[in-house]
């Protein structure tokens, strides 16, 4: 998918009927796992061969697995 497109379906889905509310969301989670994810959305938004390769050496050999 062209990168043009996929920017218009993130806005679509940011921007639809009730993504402003607010909802409570608990659960317990590792800053070590908040950090990841932050890191792997951010690479997602913004793919760089380099972020992808030091978040592999920052993943347990447990997670790789998966």
């Amino acid at each position: 998918m062209a990168n043009r497109e996929m920017v218009k379906i993130y806005e679509l889905a940011l921007n639809g009927p009730g993504m402003g509310e607010e909802f409570k969301l608990s659960f317990p989670v590792s800053k070590r796992h908040l950090l990841l994810f932050c890191l792997l959305v951010e690479n997602g938004i913004n793919p760089v061969k380099e972020k992808a390769e030091e978040l592999a050496g920052l993943l347990s050999a447990e997670t790789k697995a998966f």
